[in-house]
């Protein structure tokens, strides 16, 4: 009767494992979708605001190239002009590029890939187990 029994145990223990494994397969296959799904809507958003912003910028690029253009009385002085200063601009900026968008980028990839909601699940699961 005991061993009736420990095979009963044994049996139903693993049941319960695997029910355990599956368990966690299908959290982490979550937590998986939720981080993708995070990452492909700030890349959707992100590549929305590389085409918006630069055509927003190309239009008033123009238009204040056209103003100084009639202001000095040619319209390709405007133009020299504007075209000098985003040259200025862009050199400045491919100077601090690192500092400017590099890091920023790394940093925002990290914070989605590893989500501060992770650090304190961990920190819930250990005062549960303890």
């Amino acid at each position: 009767m005991e061993e009736k029994s420990l095979k009963e145990l044994v049996k139903v223990l693993y049941e319960d494992f695997l029910k355990y494994i599956d368990l966690k397969f299908d959290y982490y296959k979550l937590d998986l979708i939720e981080r993708l799904v995070l990452l492909l809507t700030k890349g959707f958003s992100i590549a929305i605001l590389f085409i918006v912003i630069p055509m927003t910028f190309f239009f008033l690029f123009m238009a204040l190239a056209f103003f100084l253009g009639d202001l000095l009385g040619k319209d390709y002085w405007g133009f020299f002009i504007v075209a000098a200063a985003v040259f200025m601009v862009g050199s400045i900026f491919l100077l601090f590029r690192r500092l400017i968008l590099t890091n920023p980028i790394i940093n925002a990839l990290i914070q989605a890939v590893f989500n501060p909601s992770d650090k304190k699940r961990n920190e819930k699961k250990k005062k549960k187990i303890s």
